[in-house]
């Protein structure tokens, strides 16, 4: 590359690269092999991170589920499994407001059985029978 007329000669034997484009070939990560499939890659974040991965879908596999209730992979959504195994036995999606209540209130649980379809306010009395602390009617 030619140096340009205004760049004085101190200034110009100073630099590192030719151009931006040298210089960001330059800095990019160096190309790695996925822990978990092989697959090499070029990572697009800072080499600082210590990334492992070629993707999110190989970051997450295996890795497990958080939280009380079962849960299972349904294609690249994870969803509750008393909500899949309900949509099974009635033969359609459930909606948003409709809610699954475990009878025996054992999360775990999931036989069909066990399982009901409720309104969320439905639900929510249900679990505040007996509690001292419930909302009462206005007198």
């Amino acid at each position: 590359m030619i140096r340009p007329p205004r760049m004085p000669l101190s200034l110009w034997e100073k630099r590192r690269w030719c151009n931006k484009a040298c210089m960001a070939a330059a800095r990019a990560p160096a190309e790695q092999a996925c822990e978990r499939c092989g697959k090499v890659y070029r990572p697009t974040f800072s080499r600082k991170r210590g990334h492992k991965f070629c993707s999110i879908e190989c970051a997450n596999v295996g890795k497990p589920i958080k939280g009380p209730y079962r849960k299972m992979r349904d294609g690249d959504r994870v969803r509750a499994v008393h909500r899949v195994t309900k949509e099974r036995e009635v033969g359609r999606p459930l909606t948003t407001e409709e809610v699954v209540h475990h009878r025996d209130e054992d999360k775990q649980n999931n036989d069909p059985a066990n399982l009901e379809i409720m309104s969320n306010s439905d639900h929510s009395r249900e679990h505040m029978k007996g509690n001292q602390h419930a909302r009462r009617s206005p007198r």
